[in-house]
Order: C-alpha cells, then sequence, then structure tokens
C-alpha cells in the first residue's frame, strides 16, 4: 500500500479498520503532516512489515527509529528500510538502530541532513556484511 498526505488523524481511522493488519509493504511517502506518534501507531498495527518507506516524512525524528527496533518482531523482519529526506534524524540514532534491525538489507537515507558532512558507514546485523549508508545532502 501506498499512501500519501497521510497524517495522525487518518493514521488513527486507517488502524482502527483493522484492515491493513496483514500487510507487508508500507510506503508512506511525502506525509508532511505524519508526526513520530502517527507513524509508531502504524508501525504497531502492522507487525508484518518487512519493507516501509517514509520517506519525505519530514516530521519524523530519532523517535521513530526508537519505535522500530524497539517493536520485536519488526526489528527482527524489517529487510528494506527508507528514510531518504526525513531531515530531524541523527547520525547517532540511525548507528544505534541499524544493528538492531536483524533482517535490514537496504536503508535509503538520501537527502538527510547531518551536521558533520560526512559519509555514515554504520554496522548491519551480526549476520550480514557491513551496512554502507550514505548521506547525501549534508549541512544544515
Amino acid at each position: 500500500v501506498r499512501l500519501q498526505s497521510l497524517g495522525d488523524q487518518a493514521v488513527s481511522a486507517l488502524c482502527s479498520s483493522g484492515e491493513i493488519v496483514a500487510l507487508r509493504t508500507l510506503e508512506i511517502v511525502h506525509a508532511t503532516r505524519l508526526t513520530d506518534a502517527g507513524a509508531a501507531m502504524l508501525v504497531r498495527c502492522c507487525p508484518n512489515i518487512t519493507t516501509l518507506d517514509l520517506s519525505g516524512c519530514t516530521l519524523l525524528t530519532d523517535d521513530i527509529l526508537t519505535t522500530i527496533t524497539d517493536d520485536e518482531k519488526l526489528a527482527k523482519n524489517l529487510v528494506t528500510l527508507r528514510l531518504a529526506g526525513c531531515t530531524n534524524l541523527s547520525m547517532r540514532a540511525v548507528s544505534a538502530a541499524v544493528p538492531r534491525l536483524a533482517a535490514l538489507e537496504t536503508l535509503d537515507l538520501g537527502y538527510v541532513f547531518v551536521d558533520d558532512r560526512r559519509t555514515v558507514k554504520v554496522s548491519g546485523p551480526a549476520s550480514s556484511a557491513p551496512l554502507s549508508a550514505a548521506w547525501f545532502m549534508q549541512g544544515r
């Protein structure tokens, strides 16, 4: 399912319907009204997600990474995580989250701003090769 322009109120209604519980791929791109609380609600009501795309959701912060890694099933099964354009993420949070995502193969952090103007290398899960994440637009 691919959704745009989704806000927290719509997420609540969508989750309440129960119709998205079985989703394995969820793309919510450029939902500029979606907050960490709304994204967390989605993550909790879609326990089978293996691909999560929150690209362009500019209100998201490090809290969404904590929510993702704290969900045991999601942390174990998430293969693809796209956070391109989520400009409020920190290198520290990404570096802490990646090793906790056991199945992660793809991490898209394009157009994410960082303060130290470097390419970030983070170690992937113990079962995989090192995962490299490039931060394409640097500085604020």
